[in-house]
């Protein structure tokens, strides 16, 4: 009697595991369970950055005259480096290049420091160009706008790799 109850344990207990395995492996083929990891969830695939902060202080700004009045840089650079940002070259462009109004030059167009750098200033363009100097180049020209206050920080979320 005792060998006969032991089987019939054994068979429902091994039933109950081929049932549930069947089960999972059904749900995982469909796309449905969450402990299958289904590969054809894009956003499963995906990893989303933090945040990434960028401060006035860890900005390197380089002013040059590209036609606007004498003395225009050096007080434009002092308004900068009161709201933070580091100081880098203040000089009329090397090339003797002008300009219409303001105009920032970078190689790196989309870039926080580039966006952060860019709301100082009224009407400015960004030109995706290599600057004489360091940081980022801020070239003023003879139409140039004027500063406008500005955030001393700006938080950017980047893309999600996948």
């Amino acid at each position: 009697m005792v060998s006969h109850l032991r089987t019939t344990v054994t068979m429902l207990v091994l039933l109950t595991i081929v049932a549930a395995g069947a089960w999972y492996g059904w749900n995982g083929l469909q796309g449905d369970s969450a402990g299958a990891g289904s590969s054809d969830d894009p956003e499963s695939a995906c990893e989303t950055p933090a945040p990434v902060v960028t401060r006035a202080g860890s900005v390197t700004v380089s002013v040059y005259n590209g036609g606007a009045p004498s003395g225009t840089g050096g007080r434009v650079m002092a308004v900068l480096t009161r709201r933070g940002f580091q100081r880098g070259a203040v000089e009329v462009v090397p090339d003797g290049s002008t300009v219409e109004g303001t105009e920032i030059w970078t190689r790196t167009p989309g870039s926080a420091r580039v966006k952060l750098v860019r709301q100082h200033f009224e009407d400015s363009t960004v030109v995706a160009k290599k600057g004489p100097g360091p940081g980022v180049n801020v070239v003023l020209g003879k139409d140039y706008g004027g500063t406008k206050p500005g955030p001393r920080e700006l938080t950017v979320q980047p893309e999600p790799t996948c």
